[in-house]
């Protein structure tokens, strides 16, 4: 198998995870999927990304405490 092949069958894969997920600093309640650690909201290993958020959602998105 070409590696061009192989990057062909592992792209949409990799596209489709989308970016990790990392600290957040606390303001509130954490995010659905990530805990309280001192003053930060870490992530589980299953938690998606999240910013806090500011303003309304963008469509595709939802609200999670405030992030």
């Amino acid at each position: 198998m070409s590696r061009l092949t192989l990057l062909i069958l592992i792209w949409p894969v990799a596209a489709a995870a989308g970016p990790p997920a990392t600290a957040l600093p606390k303001t509130g309640s954490c995010p659905s999927g990530y805990y309280t650690s001192g003053s930060s909201c870490s992530p589980s290993s299953s938690a998606r990304a999240a910013v806090p958020k500011v303003g309304s959602c963008p469509s595709g998105y939802f609200t999670s405490g405030k992030y």
